[in-house]
């Protein structure tokens, strides 16, 4: 309930004025933690010289899906274990390399 309300508040979709200081509670850490990254963000934006770029976050997650299908692959393969152990050994060193 309190997370519902909070996503729907007008404050946190348009966020403060600028030039409001925002009321937190200095002992709540995660509410605290999130106004400050919110802040930051918005004092960035303001000044126009930075653009938001994601490409490390895909870069991380198209290696951990690469590394996930190794992973899969040394799982599922369709013959049985005294012949495929060194396909299992690739796939592990390939998985240990990636993640």
């Amino acid at each position: 309930f309190f997370f519902e309300a909070w996503w729907e508040s007008s404050e946190m979709k348009s966020g403060p004025a600028p030039g409001d200081a925002p009321k937190i509670n200095p002992y709540d850490g995660q509410t605290m933690r999130m106004t400050l990254d919110q802040q930051i963000l918005r004092m960035i934006d303001s000044e126009g010289k930075y653009k938001s770029d994601h490409t490390v976050s895909y870069m991380k997650s198209a290696v951990g899906i690469i590394s996930i299908a190794f992973a899969l692959l040394s799982h599922f393969y369709p013959s049985p274990f005294p012949t495929n152990r060194t396909l299992i050994g690739i796939c592990a060193v390939c998985y240990f390399v990636l993640s």
